[in-house]
C-alpha cells in the first residue's frame, strides 16, 4: 500500500490511496465481528435491527439468570446463618469443657511438683504451649478495648491456662523447662509482647498471670532475654505510666533486679536509660510503698554503676537521693530477702504475691509459698 501524506497533494492524488478492504463499510463489519467474547455473545449493543420479540426473550433470559444468582446468594446465607447457630453453642461447651480441665490441672500443678514434672516431661509439650498461645492470642483479638468480667467461661479458660503455666514456672525443673526449651522461650516472648496491650484495669488479672512465669522463669541465674531487652523494657515503661497496681511494679523491678544481679552487657544499660524514665523511678525511690522504694534504688544505683563506673551520676546528686544506713537497712529487712537480691536457685515467690491458682482460680486456698 502506498504511504498516505496528509499534505497539499492530497487532494490531487485519490487514485493512488488503497482501502485493505474491497468496500469502506466492510471496516466496520470486520471490527464488530472481532468483539466477540468466548462463548460468541456480542459485548456490543444487539443491532438495531433486532425486532421487539428477540429482544424480549433477551430479556427474560438475562432476568432468569439474575434469579438464579439471587436464590444462590439466598441458600448461601442461609448456610452461614445455621453454621453459625450450631458453631456457638459448640464454642460454648468447648469453652466449659476447657474451663473445667484447665482448673484441674492448674489444681494439681499448684499441689504437686510431681505432677509438673510429667507435664514437662511428656511429648506433647509443643502441642500444649502452642494452645495456650493460640487460646491467648485469640481472645485478646476478641477483647482488645474491654476484658469480660470474671465468670465468664472464655476468661477462665484462658486464666486456667495461664495458671498451669505459673504452678510450671514455680519448681527448678520447671525454670530450666522455661528457660531452655524452644517454644517456651517463644511462648514467654509473646507474653512479654502481650503485656502492654491488656486494657486497664479489666486485664489486671491476666497481666499478673502473664508475669508470674517471667517473673519466676528471670530468677534463673544469667539468663537474658532471648529477643533482648527492648520489649520487656517497653513493657516496664508502660506499666510505670498506665498500671495503677503497684503488684506490677513489683514484678518488674524483681526482674530487672535479677538481671543486673548478674552484670548484663552494656546495650541493657543503654537501652535501660533510653526507655524507662527516671523520673518514674525516682518516684517510687521516695515512695511510701513498702519495700518498692529500696528496690528502686537498686536499681537506680546498680544501672548508675553500669552507666558510671568509678564516679558519680545523677542518683549521686542532692540531699534527696540520700538514705541513712539505718533507714536503708530497716527498709531492706521489711523485703522478701529472695526478692531483695535473689539467691543462686532462689523461688521467687514470696508470700505477699498471690499463686497462679490464686490468680486462675479466684480464691483458691493454698499453703504460704
Amino acid at each position: 500500500m502506498a504511504s498516505l501524506v496528509l499534505n497539499d497533494s492530497f487532494k490531487k492524488l485519490p487514485d493512488q490511496i488503497t482501502y485493505p478492504y474491497a468496500e469502506p463499510d466492510d471496516l466496520q463489519k470486520h471490527l464488530f465481528s472481532s468483539w466477540r467474547i468466548a462463548d460468541s455473545q456480542p459485548v456490543l449493543p444487539p443491532a438495531p435491527d433486532m425486532d421487539e420479540q428477540t429482544l424480549r426473550q433477551r430479556f427474560i433470559l438475562l432476568e432468569s439468570k439474575v434469579e438464579r444468582q439471587r436464590q444462590l446468594i439466598r441458600r448461601v446465607e442461609k448456610e452461614y446463618e445455621e453454621l453459625t447457630d450450631s458453631a456457638y453453642p459448640r464454642s460454648e461447651w468447648c469453652s466449659q469443657l476447657g474451663n473445667l480441665l484447665a482448673k484441674y490441672i492448674c489444681y494439681a500443678t499448684d499441689n504437686s511438683d510431681r505432677m509438673v514434672c510429667y507435664i514437662i516431661g511428656v511429648k506433647y509439650t509443643k502441642e500444649f504451649l502452642t494452645i495456650v498461645n493460640s487460646v491467648l492470642r485469640c481472645f485478646l483479638q476478641k477483647y482488645q478495648k474491654d476484658v469480660p468480667p470474671n465468670g465468664s467461661n472464655e476468661l477462665d479458660f484462658v486464666k486456667g491456662l495461664l495458671g498451669i503455666l505459673g504452678n510450671i514456672s514455680k519448681p527448678p525443673a520447671g525454670r530450666d523447662f522455661l528457660a531452655t526449651n524452644e517454644f517456651a522461650l517463644s511462648l514467654m516472648t509473646q507474653f512479654v509482647m502481650y503485656l502492654p496491650t491488656l486494657p486497664v484495669p479489666s486485664g489486671d488479672s491476666l497481666k499478673k498471670l502473664l508475669l508470674l512465669p517471667l517473673f519466676n522463669m528471670y530468677s534463673r541465674p544469667g539468663l537474658a532475654p532471648p529477643h533482648g531487652w527492648r520489649d520487656l523494657l517497653l513493657a516496664f515503661r508502660h506499666s510505670l505510666q498506665h498500671d495503677k497496681d503497684q503488684t506490677f511494679t513489683f514484678y518488674y523491678l524483681s526482674i530487672v533486679m535479677n538481671l543486673l544481679f548478674h552484670p548484663p552487657s552494656k546495650d541493657f544499660v543503654d537501652e535501660f536509660a533510653e526507655i524507662v524514665p527516671m523520673t518514674s523511678l525516682n518516684e517510687l525511690v521516695h515512695s511510701n510503698v513498702r519495700g518498692l522504694a529500696v528496690m528502686a534504688a537498686h536499681v537506680a544505683r546498680d544501672v548508675q554503676g553500669l552507666m558510671y563506673p568509678g564516679g558519680k551520676g545523677p542518683w549521686d546528686e542532692g540531699p534527696s537521693h540520700t538514705t541513712t544506713p539505718t533507714q536503708t537497712q530497716a527498709t531492706a529487712s521489711s523485703v522478701p530477702t529472695a526478692c531483695y537480691r535473689p539467691p543462686q536457685g532462689a523461688v521467687l515467690c514470696p508470700s505477699a504475691l498471690p499463686c497462679p491458682a490464686e490468680l486462675a482460680l479466684g480464691g483458691y486456698p493454698r499453703k504460704a509459698c
